[in-house]
Parts: C-alpha cells; structure tokens; sequence
C-alpha cells in the first residue's frame, strides 16, 4: 500500500500554522485526514486499532463501514466471520450478515447465547440480512434476537417458504428494511398442512421488493403481503420467472393489481426459451393503462422464438437484453440478423445489453447489430473478446456517445488497453477489462506509469471514473516488483487502490490466476456492476470476482439508477 500521509489542502494547514498548534494537534483536529487515513487502512484489525487509539479517531471514524478486501500488496484480510451450532450457522461476509436455521429446537439450545452474541459485536457492519429456514418453526423466538435496527435490505433464501415464515417481520420489530428480497421456493406455500392463524404483511419501511415467481401462489402471497399499502406507496418491484407454467397468464390481471402500489416494475425472464405463455404474460401488461409501470429485462438466444414474435409494444419495454448462442459453428448472429436487426431497432429504451462476440462470424456483422441498436445505450458489457479489436471499439465510439459502464471480458488484442479505451470514451464512469494475456503484454505498467512531467520523470493522474476494474494474467515475479514499486508512488486522495489474487475458470485452459487492480473513489463501487443482472442469467464472465463479490448486492436499487450515476451517493442509498 502505498504512503498513507496524503497531503490534505493548503487552507487547512493554513489555518492550523495560524493557530500555531503542534504537529500532532494539527493531525487530531483534521477530521479529513483522519478520515483518509482510516479509508487507506485494508485490514480490518488495523481499522479496529486505529478506531481506538482516541476518543478523537474513534469519533471521526465510529460510522465508517469496515469493508476490506484482500490485497497482495499487505497483508492479506478477510472481512468474514463464521459460527456454527446443533446445524445451524451463521456467518457475516461483505457487511452480509447469514443466518440458516435448520432445526426446530435451535433456540432452546445453551449455545443460542453465544450466537446472539456473536451477531451483536458484528451488528454495525451488516447492512443486509438473509435468513434461510430449514425444518424450523419456531419463529416467534426470533424475538430474542431482535437487534437488526440497521438492516436495509432483508432476504429469504433457498429453502421452500411456508407462511409461518412471514411471521419474522412481526418478531424482529425493530428491523424496517427499505428493500425485501424473496428469493426461494414457495410450491406448497398455501398447502393445508402450512395454513397459520396470524395475518402477515410486509413491513411498511419497504420501498422496493426483488420476488422470484415460482409455484402457483406467488400473486395470492403478494396480495396478501401488499393489502396495508396505498397504490404507489412503493418505489419498485422486481419479478424474476425462469420458467413459463400456464398459471403465470391466469395471473395477468392480479399483476395489474400488484403493480398499483408501485411506481416502477421490472420483469426479468432467465428461462433458456421465450415461449408463448410468458409472451402472453408479457403482452398482457404491455396493453393496459398502467403499461408505463413496466419495463422488461431478458435474456434471448440467437435463434429464440421471441425474434419472431415479439411485437413493437414488447420490444420498447425491454431496458436489459442478454443475447446468447450455443457454441455450434452454424448458430451464429448471422445467419438470423435480418430478424434480430429488425427487432433490435425496435428497443428504443434499452439501456443495457450482454453480447458474446464470438456469436459474429465477421466485424461487418456485429457493425451491422451496432447500427440497429439505440444510440443512448448506457451500459454494454460484451464478453467473448478474443478477436474483438480496437477498430470494433472505435465503431462503437462513433455511435454511443453517452455510454456510462463498459465491460470488456477475454480482450487478446494489444491495440486495446486502457489509454485507448480512455481516449475513445473520456465519459466513462465504470470501466472493467479482463485481458485474456500476460501482464506484461496487457499495457498496464504503461498506464500505472502516468504521464509525462518536467524532468524526464512520469506522474500517475488518478482517472475520472468512479470505478476502473482491470483483469490479467498474474505476473511473473520481477513484473509483480515492478508494480509495488509504482504502487507505492499512487496518491491516495482521490480513492482506493486494491491489488488482489483471482482465478479464471476457463472451461478449455482449466483454472488460472489472475491478477486484479481496483481503482475506486470508495468501498461500494463494484456494486454498478449489477446493472449487467449477471445473477439472474448464465454466468458469462468466469471470474471469481463475479462470484464471490459481485452476483451479492448490498444495493438493490442501484441497477436502476445509473443513468443519474454521477447523482448517486453510494453510502446514502445502503
């Protein structure tokens, strides 16, 4: 890591010198730096430390949110606790706080104690809270452990729910989440044998709520959990299908009913096939008087259905289109352009779109699919870049003048590197490139080595994005020195530098390590990448990063949002 003595601006070493306060005063009334000295701390035991070394540091830093990450260059340090007990456990990683509930006598066992204690010297790092239910009834001792004033977003997870389950929001009183995720199974939720006597409801701190729709009672709980709301009361609703029953279309004009108490609803389809019952769902919403509610996010292959059935009304709602393709030599874009390029040219409010460019048997063709899309395309992440070349980015460039987040994945090209891609989009907020080669050959000392200044010497200016991931091949031992030694050179007052191990899981060349540099004005930044939805469809990006940081949101609003992205404030919105 590189000097974490940041020279803060004259004015207030003016005023100190004025005063003519010693060195020591001068740091302890200096609330920003103490502040960056803190945010350059990547241990979290080094964190804790410097909290308590006085009254005045712990102050300043007592609200500062401990999120580490692991960095080659220090020491290594995980922000990850576990404790298990008679089957249960829990665990807090990432300000994550995890609770799987196994058994039904849990809370009557003595080590409930140690557990409840656990959680509660960790409660100011967590932000969100799931729980998943095993074989566990006993929800009204959850009381015990009503401590979660602080959590923002609540989910339930994996394992089938079952309406005593729902009873948590009346147990943990204190907690008011702005955001619920329902994210399992509910096939028997409404059987005979899980029937309950107590009503529940969602909680009315909720503003968003993120439900997968699987089984036959989705709407029915979601009418039920709504019934104390007033229409529009709540910002978003997000509904995940990955497969098309007939019920979903019986459904329609419950859905018209549930989308009243929100102003926004987005639908997300990850099925492999868009077929005619959930285009039916589809075009029910799409032609009624709330239609301007809804926006749709989808995934499409190459030769789906939906290219050829898809009306207008559909296409101008679809915001996020992932377009993917079997590896088979003849299922190419190509061969189905004539329909993909009509439809394409339809979405005039896309906003997002996932491409492998190893569907284009040529440039010409995917110079074709550019000229179809919208050309106030926000995000665009393509992956595949093999033979992706600088040409193609250029031609990119010329038409999407507004782009806000790119990500490029597997780029062998040596025309490409950062300063190019810098040149061709100086507006850029979020940029991520995986290079698919070696360290050296990648072009990053290049970059790291600054620009020219007096003196024959070079300076590193800190880059205007709000978030610069960069992926290689790990480097040799004399390349890693080299880049420790300009690492120590990069000023630390414009945001964080994060030098980390990773792994790609390349399917033909088996599992390799890579390195990885982060450049971020803050801890929370890697959350603009969930704009690409990469955990709701198929897992392009084999990256371990993708894995264990990204597909976990600490913000579920921010998908939405980017298009304000130079509004948004990060720690206000958690």
């Amino acid at each position: 890591m590189g000097s974490l003595f940041v020279k803060p601006p004259t004015s207030i070493f003016t005023m100190f010198i004025c005063n003519e306060q010693h060195p020591q005063n001068t740091v302890l009334n200096c609330s920003e730096l103490i502040s960056i000295l803190y945010d350059q701390l990547s241990d979290p035991v080094d964190k804790l430390n410097f909290k308590l070394t006085c009254r005045t540091f712990y102050n300043i830093t007592r609200n500062k949110i401990s999120n580490s990450q692991d960095s080659v260059c220090n020491k290594d340090s995980y922000d990850e606790y576990g404790f298990t007990t008679q089957g249960s456990y829990y665990s807090l990683r990432n300000n994550v706080l995890c609770i799987q509930l196994h058994f039904g006598n849990f809370f009557l066992q003595p080590d409930f104690d140690l557990l409840a204690h656990k959680i509660k010297n960790n409660i100011n790092k967590v932000t969100k809270l799931k729980i998943q239910f095993g074989w566990f009834n006993c929800i009204e001792a959850l009381e015990r452990l009503d401590i979660f004033q602080k959590i923002k977003i609540f989910e339930f997870t994996r394992f089938p729910l079952q309406p005593i389950h729902m009873l948590t929001f009346k147990y943990l009183k204190s907690m008011k989440p702005h955001t619920v995720i329902l994210d399992c199974s509910l096939y028997d939720f409404y059987d005979n044998e899980n029937k309950i006597n107590e009503k529940w409801f969602f909680p009315k701190s909720m503003k968003n709520l993120s439900f997968k729709c699987s089984g036959k009672y989705w709407a029915n709980l979601l009418l039920e959990g709504l019934i104390y709301f007033n229409p529009n009361d709540l910002d978003i609703l997000e509904l995940t299908f990955n497969n098309c029953h007939d019920i979903y279309s019986k459904n329609a004009n419950k859905l018209n009913i549930i989308s009243e108490y929100f102003k926004k609803v987005n639908i997300i389809y990850n099925g492999v096939y868009i077929i005619d019952r959930f285009y039916k769902l589809v075009e029910s919403f799409t032609n009624n008087y709330n239609s301007s509610k809804f926006n749709i996010c989808i995934q499409v292959e190459i030769y789906d259905d939906f290219w050829d059935v898809a009306s207008s009304n559909v296409c101008k709602k679809i915001e996020l289109l992932w377009i993917f393709y079997f590896t088979e030599p003849n299922r190419k874009f190509d061969n189905n352009a004539d329909i993909i390029c009509e439809n394409l040219s339809k979405m005039s409010n896309l906003k997002t779109l996932v491409i492998d460019f190893k569907m284009f048997k040529s440039g010409r063709s995917f110079k074709r699919m550019i000229n179809c899309l919208n050309k106030d395309l926000k995000n665009i992440q393509i992956t595949g870049c093999q033979k992706f070349q600088l040409i193609h980015l250029e031609y990119m460039a010329k038409k999407f003048k507004n782009i806000e987040i790119l990500s490029l994945h597997e780029v062998l090209s040596n025309d490409l590197t950062i300063i190019e891609i810098f040149r061709l989009f100086p507006s850029l907020k979020i940029l991520e490139v995986f290079f698919s080669k070696s360290f050296k050959s990648s072009g990053i000392m290049d970059f790291f080595k600054g620009e020219p200044v007096e003196n024959e010497s070079y300076k590193f200016k800190w880059p205007k994005t709000k978030f610069l991931n960069i992926f290689t091949y790990y480097p040799e031992e004399y390349e890693f020195n080299e880049l420790k030694l300009i690492e120590k050179q990069i000023p630390r007052k414009s945001g964080q530098l994060i030098i980390s191990k990773d792994k790609y899981n390349a399917n033909q060349l088996g599992e390799k390590d890579l390195l990885r540099i982060t450049l971020q004005t803050h801890s929370e930044c890697c959350n603009y990448l969930n704009v690409f939805m990469n955990k709701f469809f198929f897992d392009n990006v084999p990256v371990s990063f993708y894995k264990n940081i990204v597909v976990e949101p600490n913000n579920f609003t921010l998908r939405y949002e980017v298009e304000n992205l130079n509004l948004i404030d990060l720690f206000n919105t958690i």
